[in-house]
């Protein structure tokens, strides 16, 4: 007669040893968020779901104009974080504005390891000017990368617009949005120099690069 292991004390207790571990690991893992990690980080153009923030970092007034151009979405740790910049191509030549560093902040008690952060990014026109600013919402923190060979940046008439999605590898610098007063030639591929080459007119180029 055939004996049912399902019946032994010793089997019942080993199974019930490993369902509360593989439990107790799913737990700490969903708790830590460490499952995000597996996920890339992401640019995409905005959506009627993306409504201009209140407030964004890098601008300097409440009468700055925002309008969304893209968002940046990915898991972050509190040490993980993504640069973004914004530069006038006038005729070849490269002119930089402002930039900042953005992550997550070290002084939330309790978070979790990972969390997943849809950073907007806009462009921000001066109230009474032609002068443009690049800001960002969604982080909890922000520091700004003042350069001495920065330029103010002044706003071209818009012909042309186009947000360039995909997946953004780390350490790696990508032009994610580009503006301008004429049509314009750029891939996911194409580098901030390579830009300028290829491309006469005035364009407003926001970049961004991420570490881990």
């Amino acid at each position: 007669m055939k004996t049912n292991l399902w019946r032994r004390p010793a089997i019942k207790r080993l199974t019930i040893l490993i369902a509360v571990v593989l439990g107790a690991g799913l737990f700490y893992l969903m708790n830590e968020g460490r499952f995000l990690s597996f996920f890339p980080m992401v640019v995409r153009g905005t959506q009627p779901s993306d409504p201009v923030s209140e407030r964004y970092f890098g601008f300097h007034s409440n009468d700055i104009k925002a309008r969304n151009v893209a968002v940046v979405s990915g898991p972050f740790t509190t040490q993980r974080r993504l640069s973004a910049c914004l530069f006038l191509v006038q005729d070849g030549v490269v002119y930089q504005g402002n930039s900042f560093s953005l992550g997550r902040s070290n002084n939330q008690i309790g978070s979790p390891s990972w969390q997943r952060l849809d950073i907007k990014l806009a462009l921000g026109d001066e109230p009474n000017s032609s002068e443009v600013i690049l800001g960002a919402s969604g982080h909890s923190s922000g520091c700004s990368c003042w350069n001495r060979d920065q330029f103010s940046i002044l706003r071209p008439g818009v012909v042309s617009a186009q947000v360039l999605p995909g997946r953004l590898d780390a350490g790696k610098e990508y032009i994610v949005y580009v503006e301008g007063d004429q049509k314009f030639t750029v891939d996911r591929e194409t580098s901030l120099e390579d830009f300028a080459k290829i491309n006469a007119g005035n364009y407003l180029v926001v970049s961004v690069k991420w570490d881990r």
